[in-house]
């Protein structure tokens, strides 16, 4: 998952090859908006 993590606030946690999802509002992490828009399309 370290690929992945740039593109997150926070840090993803696995559990027995499992997601962790954080119990917090919404998807549970936020987004790194400055990571994100290296990967747009326009």
């Amino acid at each position: 998952m370290q690929a992945f993590s740039p593109l997150f606030t926070e840090p993803l946690e696995l559990k027995n090859r499992e997601l962790t999802i954080p119990d917090r509002p919404g998807m549970g992490f936020t987004f790194n908006q400055d990571a994100v828009r290296k990967f747009t399309l326009e």
